[in-house]
């Protein structure tokens, strides 16, 4: 299944300032603000919440913005039975796939 994710690799800027994959000069993360994340509960009443999201700065890939906030939006009418059951977590590592704290499913990147 193709992922609705578009990955952008990190190294094609890096490659240029010389700085080599696994041996990053720097640590942090990328982090996406998300104002209006929506769904709907189990009886179809919609839920709306902020989210927040953090994917390491070592992670191979960063993710395309339009295709990040197309995903985000794939939930606005998708039905979970509790708050619990929406957390997804693209894996922080874009490419990679993961597990959110919330114990999500993870998804995939490319």
């Amino acid at each position: 299944m193709r992922s609705l994710l578009y990955p952008i690799p990190r190294g094609a800027n890096r490659a240029p300032l010389g700085i080599e994959e696994g041996a990053l000069p720097f640590v942090g993360e990328d982090e996406w603000h998300a104002f209006e994340v929506s769904w709907l509960n189990a009886r179809g009443k919609p839920v709306v919440a902020v989210a927040r999201f953090r994917l390491p700065a070592d992670s191979p890939n960063l993710i395309e913005s339009k295709s990040w906030k197309l995903y985000l939006n794939g939930f606005n009418q998708s039905r979970f039975a509790s708050r619990a059951g929406g957390h997804r977590d693209p894996g922080g590592r874009p490419g990679q796939g993961g597990r959110s704290a919330g114990g999500g499913r993870a998804v995939r990147c490319g």
